[in-house]
């Protein structure tokens, strides 16, 4: 099997308040909304889907997003009140939680690293 593309998707409570946090905070565009509330953003070949499920708990426990800049994600982040919960500058990591308390990360790749 070859695989074409990666589509992450998982369920959330506040269907609006997070396709704002993925669109205002970390700069993704909605790219589809279906009958059923079925959200496709994405920014690059980055591609996320969200879901209204009202009583859900947390269940993303590691979506890590590929930036250009370690600097510039924390700034957007500070600025979108996000929960960072670490940063690593010598692997540029920056671990944070969504507004529903999702675990996320973000990672700026160097030369050398894909």
């Amino acid at each position: 099997m070859l695989v074409k593309d990666t589509i992450f998707s998982y369920p959330v409570r506040d269907l609006a308040r997070m396709t704002d946090f993925y669109r205002d905070v970390l700069g993704f565009q909605v790219e589809d909304v279906g009958a059923d509330g079925w959200t496709t953003l994405c920014s690059g070949h980055a591609r996320v889907a969200i879901y209204p499920v009202p009583h859900c708990q947390p269940t993303a426990t590691h979506l890590m997003l590929v930036v250009e800049s370690l600097e510039e994600i924390l700034v957007e982040l500070n600025l979108g009140n996000c929960d960072v919960t670490g940063v690593y500058t010598e692997l540029k990591v920056a671990k944070f939680k969504d507004p529903e308390g999702n675990e996320l990360a973000a990672i700026e790749l160097g030369p050398g690293r894909s």
